[in-house]
Parts: C-alpha cells; structure tokens; sequence
C-alpha cells in the first residue's frame, strides 16, 4: 500500500467523478465508457446483477423500480432501499460506486488503489462523515482523509497558492444539495468561517419541477394521462434533464418521445422555452439566496466584503 494517496474521488448526488494529480493539476479519469463522470446509480437487472454507473441509469429508463439514484441525500440515515430481494442502506449504495470508481482508476493508474482522499458536503455532520468512511471501507478503500467539497474547490482553483489574503465564498450548486461556505485564504492557508446549506435543494429539483411541467404539457397538447405510469415517468424525467442542459444554451429545446405511455402508445413532440425554465426558476431562486446570506451573516460578513465567488456544481 502506498502511503500516499493515490486519488481523489467525489460520490455526487448524480454523478462521480475520480480524480488524479497529474503534472501538479488535478485530472479526472475516465471510466471504462470513456467518460469522465459515472453517474451515482444503482440497480439490479432481471438476473439479479449489480449494475452500477451508466448501465444503471440507462436501466433506470424502462425499469425504474429495480434502480436507486440521489441517494447520497441519506447517507448517515436509516432508510433503506429496495432492490430485488435486499435491502440496502445509502452507504451501502455508495460503496458500489465507490468500488466502481476504484477499478477505473486502477485500470487508468495499471496498479491497485487502496488509498483516497474523498470529498464531502460541508454541512457533512459526524454521523454522514462516518456513513463516508464506512462506504469506503465496504468498497476496499481507506479514507486516509476526508476533505469538505468547498475547500477541495479552493485548492482545485488554486487559492492556497495565493499571495494575498482573501475571503472567497463557494457556492457549490449540485445535482441534490447546495453548500454555501465562506473561506479565508492567508499564506497557503485555507480556514473555513461558516457554511450553510440546503440538503434537499439542487439541479434534481429543478429537473423534477422541469418534468411536472412537461408532463402538463403533454397531457394538455396530447391528450396523454400519464400518471401512475412509472416507466413513461422516467422517460419524462430524462427528457426534461436533458432538455434542461440545452436550455442552458439554447432558447428553445424540442422534447420528442416516441411511444410514450403504457395503456395506449403515441408518438409525443413538444417544446420547452428558456421562459419556461425562468419560470420553475423563479420560486426556487429565494432558496438559493438564503443559505448564501445566512453564510455570509455567520461569517459577519457582507457582500462588499466578499474578494471572490467560486461557482461549483453543474
């Protein structure tokens, strides 16, 4: 085992990543599909295998019930999920992404990983901490630390080579949760003066809300009733995630899905605007705004006192 570590990994509420240093930067590794993220889900197919990753979220479409996805949301908790015949906690899940993360990376590196560092929210309490190490631990690994995601920010962009004294707040917007965390950098330092959050606020929700609105739009446009359908659900569900990716660009996003619905199949085309992603926007932004003004209010801090914002997330 070597004694330094040897990657970095982050089990996102959505997506993965596993990180190395390579000529003093940070890189991350691709997968053995070739992509740099994995996304964090898992589910059981009809043998009753594993799928971790890509795979089970591919499933995710036609089998939603057998497939688990945001559970990081849970990690240190009791609940369960059920897939097959066996019931799993959130570190549970993790593990296997973790494990999954592992053998890309020892597949990237050509040698064995034991060793890691893993990022984690900084609202992380001690139990979620815990729930961290015991997923690494399942997955083979040793957590020799476990570091918050706002200073890994911080050192990804740089910030603990800065000469001059700063007061820099991350705002890191992910699939699941926001993390507001106002740092102090002085001389290769980095000191953490408050952070705030929310747990159930993220690019999902808004991706949730973006589905509901599309579901109307079909049930309006064509004549479509899809509740109860679980597996039209899920279709939804990814076209508005991806719909809401090009909204990021576009103006306009076409959502077409061919035979959608179960009892009665038809073919359904519909477009979402910017304006209708502005308008799920709109009741969410106030969310967002608090925890950054409670950071900034622990810290006894105002905005003009702020030398930098980093955006992380997405």
């Amino acid at each position: 085992m070597s004694a330094k570590p040897l990657v970095g990994i982050d089990v996102g509420t959505t997506y993965s990543v596993v990180v190395t240093m390579q000529r003093g930067r940070p890189t991350s590794m691709p997968n053995a599909l070739g992509a740099r993220l994995t996304p964090s889900a898992v589910g059981i197919d009809g043998d009753g295998h594993v799928l971790v990753g890509a795979a089970a979220k591919a499933r995710a479409l036609t089998h939603p019930e057998t497939t688990v996805q945001c559970f990081k949301r849970d990690m240190g908790t009791a609940k369960t999920y059920r897939l097959g015949d066996r019931d799993f906690r959130a570190e549970e899940l993790s593990a296997l992404v973790l494990a999954e993360l592992r053998r890309d990376a020892e597949a990237a590196l050509g040698c064995d990983v034991r060793s890691v560092v893993v990022t984690v929210p900084a609202y992380f309490g001690e139990l979620q901490r815990r729930a961290t190490r015991d997923a690494c631990a399942i997955a083979g690994l040793e957590a020799l630390r476990i570091v918050n995601e706002p200073t890994a920010a911080a050192l990804g962009f740089g910030l603990n080579n800065a000469a001059e004294h700063q007061t820099v707040v991350v705002v890191d917007l992910g699939g699941g949760t926001l993390d507001v965390t106002v740092l102090e950098v002085q001389e290769g330092v980095i000191e953490v003066r408050s952070s705030a959050g929310d747990t159930s606020f993220g690019g999902e929700d808004v991706t949730s809300l973006l589905a509901r609105m599309l579901s109307r739009k079909i049930e309006r446009e064509h004549g479509l009733v899809l509740a109860g359908d679980l597996r039209a659900a899920a279709r939804v569900h990814e076209a508005a995630d991806q719909a809401k990716k090009r909204l990021s660009s576009n103006q306009v996003a076409r959502v077409i899905l061919p035979a959608l619905g179960a009892a009665a199949p038809r073919d359904v085309e519909v477009e979402l605007t910017r304006l209708d992603l502005d308008e799920i926007w709109v009741p969410l932004r106030s969310r967002g705004r608090a925890p950054i003004l409670r950071a900034l209010n622990d810290a006894r801090l105002a905005a003009s006192d702020v030398d930098a914002v980093l955006l992380v997330g997405g």
